[in-house]
């Protein structure tokens, strides 16, 4: 079987043409199963669930070794809600294979220096843990009863042993931070709520998070969705929850009797341009003409942003390389060159 991205992909593209050509969402199942081998379990699964009286999107999230992004099938529950699974379905297709072509990218750029990254750590904790041990007792044997080697012994152990710990502390606090952000809601907050803080990254996570926002918002308003509702669905979208939490507060100060622009401007998620385009629409009355705009810009500044993080990235990791190198020699080889000089 091909990798899940393609399933998805394959299945959406599929099931456009299939609406689009006029068919029910049953019929365009049977059809794109047949038709295409690679997601003939994934139509079958769902049409049965479809029979059962189970909803589309919620028949979706239970196809077996298959799992659909939060936007795919929230979107997809827009769709049967407003009664335009078809266009969701177009929109989802060009949305997935733009992304697509993005992670190729992202890897054919990353994969060398990723690469060099992975073997200098590698190759440092290889002789770190296996050969500076016995290179050890070997200089211990030689220098017995030398009073200046064995303190140069002794500091070469207690610098061994504090970069060991120092390796294992940061390696276990990344995979804690990495299981509690996906366990724990309140941590997760938290947790993205500093990444959106952080000077470069912050704004390439904004950008991508309003570029989903306003792609939800696009499809929700062409639907003819209530604005809170509207927001309310898009903010399941996005995948960083501080985000999220930011669009929450927005419908909630919307319910409370605010206007749509004034209760955006109170919002420190959005940035100036998203809530001049807000203000834009409530005065023309045209709110979809402004998230069709928004989603057209994001897109766009994803692409440029990331572009610069691709080009700046190589040099980068390289770097990184380099310096784990640097400090692989101050810690161990310089000190076992000093050692071999005093025999």
């Amino acid at each position: 079987m091909k990798h899940t991205g393609d399933v998805i992909l394959s299945f959406t593209k599929s099931m456009s043409a299939l609406l689009s050509a006029g068919l029910t969402v049953p019929e365009a199942l049977s059809v794109c199963g047949t038709a295409d081998k690679k997601t003939a379990y994934v139509c079958a699964y769902i049409r049965e669930r479809l029979y059962e009286g189970i909803p589309l999107h919620s028949a979706m999230e239970s196809v077996p070794s298959l799992r659909f992004p939060p936007l795919y099938s929230a979107l997809i529950k827009i769709g049967e809600e407003s009664g335009s699974v078809a266009a969701v379905f177009a929109k989802l297709a060009q949305y997935i294979e733009r992304k697509k072509n993005m992670r190729r990218k992202i890897l054919q750029t990353l994969l060398y220096p990723l690469l060099v990254c992975f073997l200098t750590g590698a190759v440092s904790i290889f002789i770190a843990v296996f050969i500076f041990p016995r290179l050890r007792d070997i200089l211990e044997a030689f220098s017995a009863g030398t009073g200046t080697l064995d303190k140069k012994l002794e500091g070469f152990r207690t610098s061994m042993s504090v970069s060991m710990l120092l390796l294992l502390t940061v390696t276990a606090a990344v995979v804690l931070a990495a299981v509690l952000h996906s366990k724990s809601g309140r941590i997760k907050l938290h947790e993205d709520r500093i990444i959106l803080k952080l000077p470069f990254v912050g704004k390439l996570v904004t950008t991508y998070c309003t570029r989903d926002f306003s792609f939800a918002m696009e499809l929700l308003t062409a639907s003819g969705v209530p604005l809170v509702k509207s927001l309310r669905n898009a903010g399941s979208v996005v995948q960083n929850s501080w985000y999220a939490e930011g669009i929450y507060r927005l419908c909630g100060r919307i319910s409370e009797g605010k206007s749509f622009s004034e209760a955006s401007q109170g919002s420190s998620i959005f940035p100036e341009y998203v809530v001049t385009w807000f203000i834009i629409g409530e005065k023309t009355g045209n709110i979809h003409s402004v998230f069709e705009q928004l989603h057209s810009y994001y897109e766009n500044e994803n692409d440029a942003e990331l572009g610069t993080v691709l080009a700046a990235a190589e040099p980068l990791f390289i770097l990184i390389a380099g310096s784990v190198l640097f400090f692989f020699v101050c810690q161990f080889v310089l000190p076992v060159f000093s050692i071999l000089g005093g025999l």
